[in-house]
């Protein structure tokens, strides 16, 4: 992936998550770095951000994804090309928040990023920055 840096301090990002050439009906999840989605398979407990049930089909959707030390991963149901494009993300502000204020700042990045793979179950083994 090539485009804008997420700071580590970033509690959670903003994307557009589209899932294409893929062959059967699919799933993508997004999920902080540091967790291990074939736990949460396991427990039944791994939220889809995109589902496509038509061979073929293109599906996006606007995700806000928690992260860990600013990264995360992208897990599919089978192999398939994910374009991610990221439209800002949250950090944590100092200080106390003042009425119709919020406890997280949303970020633009200075471009958006763009990146797919062939096989994101098999490089979800190892997060990507985003």
């Amino acid at each position: 992936m090539t485009g804008a840096v997420v700071p580590a301090s970033a509690s959670a990002a903003v994307l557009t998550l589209t899932m294409v050439n893929h062959g059967s009906p699919n799933w993508v999840s997004v999920v902080p770095a540091d967790v291990d989605p074939d736990a949460l398979l396991a427990e039944n407990r791994l939220v889809s951000n995109v589902n496509v049930i038509e061979r073929g089909r293109v599906g996006s959707n606007l995700v806000q994804a928690p992260l860990a030390g600013g990264a995360a991963q992208i897990v599919c149901g089978a192999p398939c090309d994910v374009v991610v494009d990221l439209l800002g993300w949250y950090e944590p502000v100092s200080g106390a928040v003042t009425a119709g204020g919020s406890s997280g700042s949303p970020r633009r990045p200075a471009r958006s990023i763009r990146g797919s793979a062939r096989d994101v179950r098999a490089a979800a083994r190892s997060p990507r920055s985003i």
